[in-house]
C-alpha cells in the first residue's frame, strides 16, 4: 500500500475514484437531524427519510455538502460537451440513449467517472435527481471521445419510474424529465430533457 499511496501522491499514478457516499460540513446539516431517526430512541430507529436518502436527501432539503456524492480528484481536467438525448421522445419501454463527449483538457492521461442523472416529473414526488448511469472513461492529453449511457427502462433499477403505494408496483410518469450529467452529484456540466 505505501508504494501505491506514493505513486499517488508524486503524481505517477492518477487518481480517479470517486466517492460512493456524501460528507456534511458538520453533524447538524446531515438530512437525518433528529435522535428518533439516528441513533434511535431506547433502540428504535425511525426511517421517516423516505427516498430521501444519501445524496438525495441533500438535494431535496438543499443541503450544501462538505463532498458532495460522485466528487473526486485529478490531476487533470476534462470538459463536457454535445449532450445528446435519443430519442427526445419516448414511450418508455425502449431504450434511451445518453451520449456527449468527454474532453481530457489537461496535461496528464486520466480516467473521469461521468455520472448520468435523472430528474423526474415533480408529480411523482421523487427527490430531485438520482443516478441512473454512468461510464469510466480514460483519455490522454487533448483527447476526446464520445461517451453514450444507455438507459433501459426495463432495467432491474427502473431508471424511468417511480414507486406507487397505491398499486403497489413501478409506473412510468408522462411529463419531461431532466437529464443531467457531471463530475459528481453537485458538479452538474450538461443539462437536457426527455418527454415520456
Amino acid at each position: 500500500m505505501g508504494s501505491a499511496l506514493a505513486s499517488v501522491l508524486f503524481g505517477d499514478v492518477n487518481p480517479s475514484g470517486k466517492l460512493p457516499v456524501t460528507f456534511p460540513r458538520s453533524e447538524r446539516e446531515m438530512p437525518l437531524s433528529s435522535p428518533e431517526q439516528y441513533p434511535g430512541v431506547n433502540g428504535v430507529a425511525h426511517f421517516s427519510e423516505g427516498l430521501a436518502v444519501g445524496y438525495r436527501g441533500y438535494d431535496q432539503f438543499e443541503i450544501e455538502p462538505l463532498f458532495p456524492f460522485g466528487y473526486g480528484l485529478s490531476y487533470t481536467s476534462f470538459t463536457y460537451s454535445e449532450l445528446r438525448v435519443e430519442p427526445e421522445t419516448s414511450e418508455g419501454t425502449s431504450p434511451i440513449q445518453v451520449s456527449f463527449t468527454l474532453t481530457n483538457t489537461g496535461s496528464r492521461r486520466g480516467a473521469e467517472v461521468a455520472q448520468v442523472y435523472l430528474g423526474l416529473p415533480d408529480s411523482t414526488g421523487e427527490p430531485p435527481k438520482r443516478l441512473v448511469g454512468w461510464a469510466k472513461v480514460e483519455l490522454e492529453p487533448g483527447e476526446s471521445r464520445e461517451v453514450i449511457v444507455a438507459l433501459d427502462p426495463n432495467a432491474a433499477s427502473c431508471p424511468l419510474s417511480s414507486w406507487n403505494v397505491d398499486t403497489n408496483g413501478w409506473e412510468i410518469a408522462h411529463g419531461d424529465y431532466v437529464v443531467y450529467v457531471g463530475a459528481s452529484s453537485r458538479d452538474i456540466r450538461l443539462t437536457g430533457t426527455l418527454r415520456v
